[in-house]
């Protein structure tokens, strides 16, 4: 990891993490492992923090590409999820991202042939979009646009389909 200009060890591998994610989006290398190149594997606790910050999208490219994600990736991405689970009291965004990782984890290691599919993890409560105001309605959906990505319903989808006209009026 390239950390020598980072303000501390967990913004340097931040920033490792995200650019190999835009450089596998970037050229479409999907068989690649983003944490590989980034130095970063489940042993690394910096960069298992990392990986929590990223969220799902650390397996963006493989999933926008249709592809299996590097099991290395997959396994960082799991062990974060677990690691750092939200706090009872985390904020919305918090919990939604946490939400994404774990069904973005489901939706790409299906279970072994005869195992039980997991359960699915249930969504945070959406209700409160339903009902702010349209300028706090549209700055929290630019803060969960990660859940933006194909075949992932979800309330915070449903709830901007359901409001597009206080979508299109922007983020103020």
């Amino acid at each position: 990891m390239d950390q020598t200009h980072a303000p501390s060890p967990l913004a340097g591998a931040v920033h490792d993490l995200a650019t190999e994610v835009v450089l596998a989006l970037r050229s479409g290398d999907h068989l690649a492992t983003v944490c590989g190149a980034a130095g970063i594997d489940e042993e690394n606790r910096t960069g298992i923090a990392a990986a929590r910050v990223i969220g799902a999208d650390l397996l963006l490219p493989s999933v926008l590409y249709g592809r299996h994600p590097h099991p290395g990736d997959v396994a960082v991405l799991d062990r974060a999820a677990r690691e750092f689970p939200p706090k009872p009291d985390a904020p919305a965004a918090t919990a939604w991202s946490h939400w994404h990782m774990i069904s973005t984890l489901q939706r790409v290691t299906p279970p072994p042939p005869g195992a039980a599919a997991p359960a699915t993890y249930a969504e945070p409560d959406a209700a409160w979009l339903e009902e702010a105001p349209w300028q706090a309605f549209t700055h929290q959906l630019s803060v969960l646009a990660p859940l933006a990505v194909p075949a992932a319903p979800s309330a915070v989808r449903r709830a901007a389909t359901n409001r597009a006209v206080d979508l299109s009026r922007g983020f103020v």
